[in-house]
């Protein structure tokens, strides 16, 4: 699976600070309560579906190598963290 995430980051290259700042700001979009959390099945729609998109199974992999849960609400702060450092959601 690193190598669907590795594929996808040198298709999406960007500073990784610059890259940080951009997805939070697309997640605070969607964040309409302001409570720092969304919901997967939500973010797989988004990321699917708009803009720049993901295909349903990158976000599976990526999914599956951040640790993210299959459903339920998660901190998107930590999955942006992990997503630009290529490393683990689980803290």
């Amino acid at each position: 699976h690193m190598g669907a995430v590795n594929a996808i980051a040198v298709r999406r290259p960007r500073n990784p600070d610059e890259q940080n700042a951009a997805l939070l700001q697309a997640f605070q979009v969607f964040d309409e309560t302001g409570s720092g959390a969304i919901d997967m099945a939500e973010l797989q729609r988004i990321v699917t579906t708009l803009g720049d998109k993901f295909t349903p199974q990158e976000f599976q992999d990526i999914a599956k190598v951040t640790n993210l849960p299959s459903s339920g609400r998660i901190e998107y702060a930590k999955v942006v963290d992990q997503m630009v450092s290529g490393g683990s959601a689980e803290k």
